[in-house]
């Protein structure tokens, strides 16, 4: 029964991040996203973006709250899952997801 309840829980979270991800807005510039205005490896121009879910926001644990970001490790290169541009910045599916869950 517990683990039934763990399950349904995790799936449920899994879908609320899906769901609040799917938005798109435009962003102009790198760091529009964050208004930081420094490349901070948020996207830029063309690429998908999103926006906070306060809800989501509340359940950070403290200590990613504090950290203001969260880290993620990609093996690069594995194209079209993770790879370098030609500015040296890694892009593709796995890079963009984290810069989403980030967001």
């Amino acid at each position: 029964m517990k683990k039934t309840s763990l399950t349904l829980l995790a799936a449920a979270a899994a879908l609320a991040l899906v769901v609040t991800g799917c938005s798109n807005t435009t962003t102009s510039g790198a760091g529009a996203a964050s208004g930081s205005g420094a490349d901070d490896g948020l996207p830029v121009g063309d690429e998908i973006s999103t926006t906070t879910d306060a809800a989501l926001t509340e359940l950070l644990p403290e200590e990613i709250v504090e950290k203001g970001r969260i880290d993620i490790a990609v093996d690069i290169p594995f194209p079209p899952m993770a790879m370098y541009d030609e500015t040296n910045r890694a892009v593709g599916f796995d890079p963009e997801l984290g810069r989403l869950i980030g967001q």
